[in-house]
């Protein structure tokens, strides 16, 4: 009996260094997506931290100026140490509308808006950033027209009230943002 010796076809499969070859891109175009994907969720994770920075300085610019546009007839705002009160016809914590002194705080590297009703027991506070550096208001004079710090303001007690306000924040991330309202006069 004669043993066939079988032959091995050289020419089928993969030498070593074509497998080594296709390893070397798939580990190239594996890094180039990765970086790709990485790059998109560090975007992603920007836009989203940017989009939530804007919805919440439009929340705070819409809540201040509902409440100045709102207020009492013949009360005025009243600047403080940390903030300033506001007596307004404005509330956003309860279904139905009511006078409540609004006080907006601007202390501890946060902004909270609180308002109360004594007559009727009622308090809420609503926090409405928790990410503030600094803060400085200043208020239009009616005299001579001009910006006055709130230091400045709460040293002279013989002013009218103010005829307009100037909030001005610093976030923690360094972004500075403004708001100016007129103060309706109700005369």
């Amino acid at each position: 009996m004669v043993m066939a010796c079988s032959r091995i076809d050289k020419d089928t499969g993969f030498t070593l260094i074509e497998i080594l070859v296709a390893l070397a891109v798939a580990g190239i175009l594996a890094s180039i997506i990765a970086g790709v994907m990485g790059q998109g969720i560090l975007t992603s994770d920007f836009l989203l931290k940017e989009s939530r920075s804007e919805t919440e300085k439009t929340v705070l610019r819409r809540l201040l100026h509902r409440d100045i546009k709102n207020m009492v007839w013949n009360s005025e705002l009243e600047p403080a140490p940390e903030g300033f009160r506001i007596n307004t016809g404005h509330n956003v914590l309860t279904p139905c509308s009511m006078p409540v002194d609004a006080f907006w705080d601007f202390s501890d590297n946060r902004i909270t808006r609180h308002e109360e009703n004594q007559d009727l027991s009622y308090a809420k506070k609503q926090i409405l950033s928790r990410e503030l550096n600094s803060f400085q208001l200043e208020f239009l004079t009616f005299e001579d027209n001009r910006w006055i710090r709130l230091d400045s303001w709460l040293i002279s007690s013989d002013r009218p009230g103010p005829r307009a306000i100037r909030v001005t924040l610093e976030y923690s991330d360094g972004k500075k943002f403004q708001i100016i309202e007129h103060i309706p006069t109700h005369e």
